[in-house]
């Protein structure tokens, strides 16, 4: 029985990666009329322990994640227009952590994700937050690379 798709979890983090990713996500859920939820995660800072006593004020990510709310829109935006169910979540944590568990708590049968995030160095493909999301997932991950380009 072919493999059909009824919720697919899309994570951005606004890179030139996750464009394609939203681009492949969007082909998809227009291929099996799937709900689409396209997930930003603002990464969650990690200060040292001795660090916490001298802070007076916790981060307030309330702004960061209101532009990402409103950059999650503009891109989706089209896209509905088209007819597509699409819900846009901003969340805060570990990127990978927060991505698998939205998936989880969505049902998501398929999760799209970058191959390469706004890190993108080659030391950072070791641990990333697509390899993570692939090991740790509840169901299928499309990792999506960017075209080769032709050796001239």
């Amino acid at each position: 029985m072919p493999m059909t798709h009824q919720h697919i979890v899309v994570a951005v983090d606004f890179s030139a990666h996750a464009a394609l990713a939203l681009e492949e996500a969007i082909t998809l859920a227009h291929t099996y009329q799937a709900c689409l939820t396209v997930v930003y995660v603002i990464p969650q800072v990690i200060f040292h322990p001795d660090w916490a006593t001298d802070m007076e004020e916790t981060i307030d990510i309330s702004d960061i994640a209101e532009e990402a709310h409103k950059a999650l829109t503009a891109m989706v935006t089209p896209y509905r227009q088209e007819g597509l169910t699409i819900t846009e979540r901003v969340v805060s944590g570990g990127p990978y952590i927060e991505i698998v568990r939205l998936a989880r708590e969505a049902g998501a049968d398929l999760i799209v994700v970058g191959a390469h995030g706004t890190t993108h160095s080659r030391s950072a493909l070791i641990g990333s937050v697509a390899e993570n999301v692939m090991r740790s997932a509840p169901c299928s991950v499309f990792i999506v690379r960017e075209p080769a380009t032709a050796l001239s």
